[in-house]
Order: C-alpha cells, then structure tokens, then sequence
C-alpha cells in the first residue's frame, strides 16, 4: 500500500529548518558555480561533474596541443629552410665570381699585378663561401648533419678545406603523418666527401650469414617449409620443419638437421661449394635417391630462400648476402677473399701525404676500416647504401685523392682503387677527361 508524504503540520519546525538550510546551501553552490563557469568560461572543472564531456574535453585538449606543437615544428623548418637558402645562394654568387676571375685571368692579356689581385679576391671568396657554409641558426650549423656544434669546415691550408661534419639529417613532423628534414648536410649541399667509384665485392654466403642480411639486407621472413627425402630403400620421409626464429644459416642447417636425425634416412646442410652464394641440401653420405624442399600453402619461405626444387641434391640460389662490417675479408670475392700477406695492403695518398696501410692484421671490414682511419688522412669509411660496396672517402678538397696497391692487389680485390682497367678516359683529370683530338 502506497504511503502518502507526512503532512507539513506533524513536522518539527527544527526539521523544516533543516530542509530550508539545504536548499540554501545548494541555490549557493549552484550561483557559486555559475559565477566560476561566467567568470573562466569553463563549463566543468572535475571530469566526476560529467565524465563525458570531460573525456571529449580530453581529447579536444591533446588535439590543440598537437596542433601547436606541429605548428612550432612548421616554424622552425621554415627559419631553417630560409637561413639555409640564404647561405647557399650567397656560396652560389661566390662560385659565379669565381668562375668570372677564371676567365678573366686567361690568356696574355692579364699582367702579373693584375693576376695577383684577382687571386687575392679569390682567397677571400673561398674565405666567403666558407664561412657561409659554416653559417649557423639557433647555435647550431646548419650544413654539419648531426654534428652541429661545431664549424663543419675547416680550411687547413692554401687551398683545402676539410669537412668535419655527416651525412645525417634532422627530420621534424610538419603533419600528423609527414615528416620534413631540417637540415641539408654538407656532402649534400657542397659534395663535401671525395667518394672515389668503387665497386660489389661479392660477399660469400657462410653459416655465419644472418638472415637479415640476405637479398642485399631484404632478409626472409621465415616460416615452416616441407621436405621430403627418398633414398629408395626406407620408407620416405616427409618433414614440416618449422624455420622461425631462426637468426643465421646455421640456424636452418642446426634445424633441418634434427628434423632427420631420429632415423634414416638423415640429410646434410651446407653452403653451396660450387658458388659459395646458395645453400645445399643432399643426403647424409651423398646417398643416391630425391630430396624434395616445397614451399607449405600459402608460403614462400622455401623460394625466399632459394631452396624449393627437388632432386639428388638440392642447389639453393644466388642469396646475394649483405655486406657488412662484420663480414671477413676471407669471404669477400664470392670467398676468395683478398691477400693479407705482410707488406701487401693499400696506398692512400691525400694531397702531398702518403700512408700504406697493412692489412696483415685485419680479419672483418671492421678491422679494415679501422686501419684506414687510423692514417690520419681526414677519411671515411663506410659501406654503400646497396650493401655491396666498401667506400673510403676523403674529407679533404681542393687536393688530390687516390687509393692504390702496395705489392698486391689488394685494391683491387676490395673494389676500392682510384685507377684501374675499367675507369673510363672521361673520369680522368678531375672528370673533365682527355682531348680526343
């Protein structure tokens, strides 16, 4: 049975006064939130009040937030892009100068003063475009790639200038999903690295090959492949051998292995001898019979790594491994590797100096390039961006740069020498080649 509301009379007015001070208390709340909502503009300010609207208030917030922050990033390439417009054309307006003095001072009819003159206006025009080049915003150079406290150029006599600085670049979001760089490295804008031709080494697969490293750094994404072997006599057997998580060709020899070692018949993994680039699989022995590597639905792990196809032996493809700075100059050259005979090795001449380096001590790239570093010739080293190639660089211009033999063929064998049977006549005398007439 429904019970009505207690009429007003049978209440004791202490109770009245209670309800009529609550009420009070709560019209003053809502007039003090009012008047905060009037005077900040704000409509919550504890997201309990409406969880709701606090959250889309939330996101609303980060959103402005990333806005701005994107802005200031659009800002700042902007200043940089504008300061490094501005070195690079007045380098330009010198480089015109210089080019205009060029010809001015040929033939007879410039004197000897006349001469000196514009050779001292062009030693303050290299002095110009340098210190353009080391021109700076914010504290840092703008043409020093992540080396940026310091001037990236150095002149360090008459005519030769040293780069001190990278090839890297500083990359800023200008939108949500777009980035820009903010910088031009000094290589990019000047050429500041004497990069001689060099050319592929051929690196051999070995068990040592990560699978990362193959296909020139594409890698192979593993998985499961079937292999069945057939040596006429036992019953065949089929394996699904799981490749996954497998970092080295060792690793699948390791595995393929002991997917046949609990009976016969067995197999046997290898790198290819033949061409030292594939890998090999044949029975344990060299047993007559079929070995069959198929690919599993749906999968390419088999192909990938150059092993799907069936027969007495299966020879893997080419894998083109990568060439990094572990790899052991004994693999160079599809594994013939290079002579690292005492006193044979590399001669590096920059300008008026000349260094051999012996290479007797050196067993990986890594030691190589550590070497050649070590001359203190201003050089760099490193490995082109296809994998295939040592490059050696000189930081220096405006002076001769070469790399040649030192009672070997070293050079050669390392893809690095400056002068050999295939440069063309056109690269010779700092690429403006040889008359034909």
């Amino acid at each position: 049975m429904p019970i009505g509301p207690v009429l007003p009379g049978r209440l004791p007015n202490s109770l009245r006064f209670s309800q009529l001070g609550d009420q009070l208390a709560d019209a003053n709340r809502l007039l003090a939130s009012l008047q905060q909502q009037a005077a900040t503009g704000r409509r919550i300010f504890n997201p309990s009040e409406d969880p709701a609207s606090a959250v889309r208030a939330i996101f609303l917030q980060a959103s402005i937030e990333h806005t701005t922050q994107l802005r200031d990033n659009v800002d700042r390439a902007d200043a940089t892009l504008t300061a490094t417009e501005i070195a690079l054309t007045t380098v330009n307006d010198g480089l015109v100068r210089a080019k205009a003095i060029a010809l001015e001072s040929i033939g007879d009819n410039t004197s000897t003063t006349q001469r000196e003159a514009l050779a001292d206006e062009l030693g303050q025009i290299i002095a110009g475009i340098t210190n353009a080049a080391n021109e700076k915003i914010n504290d840092r150079h703008l043409f020093g790639g992540s080396q940026t406290d310091a001037p990236p150029f150095e002149r360090i006599g008459g005519g030769t200038v040293v780069y001190r600085g990278d090839e890297q670049q500083f990359r800023s979001y200008v939108d949500t999903h777009h980035q820009l760089a903010l910088n031009v490295d000094g290589h990019t804008a000047f050429g500041a690295l004497n990069q001689p031709d060099s050319r592929d080494v051929d690196p051999a697969l070995t068990l040592e090959t990560r699978i990362g490293d193959l296909h020139g750094g594409i890698g192979v994404s593993l998985g499961a492949v079937r292999i069945t072997v057939d040596d006429g006599t036992n019953p065949v057997q089929t394996e699904d051998v799981d490749l996954s998580g497998a970092h080295t060709v060792g690793d699948l020899k390791t595995r393929i292995e002991d997917a046949f070692s609990g009976g016969a018949p067995t197999v046997t993994v290898d790198v290819d001898p033949a061409t030292n680039f594939g890998i090999r699989i044949q029975q344990s022995g060299g047993a007559a019979g079929t070995v069959t590597v198929a690919d599993l639905q749906g999968s390419l792990v088999a192909s990938r790594l150059g092993i799907a196809g069936s027969g007495t032996t299966v020879n893997g493809t080419d894998l083109d491994p990568r060439l990094t700075i572990h790899t052991n100059l004994a693999d160079l050259n599809g594994g013939t590797g290079i002579g690292t005979t005492a006193g044979n090795g590399l001669q590096i001449v920059s300008g008026a100096s000349s260094v051999t380096v012996d290479l007797s001590s050196a067993t990986t790239v890594e030691d190589l390039f550590n070497l050649v570093e070590a001359t203190g010739l201003d050089v760099e080293t490193g490995i082109d961006p296809t994998g295939t190639s040592l490059v050696v660089s000189s930081r220096r211009n405006g002076e001769n740069f070469s790399i040649g033999e030192n009672n070997g063929s070293n050079a050669t064998l390392l893809g690095l020498r400056t002068l050999h049977s295939a440069t063309t006549l056109a690269e010779l005398n700092f690429g403006v080649g040889v008359p034909n007439q």
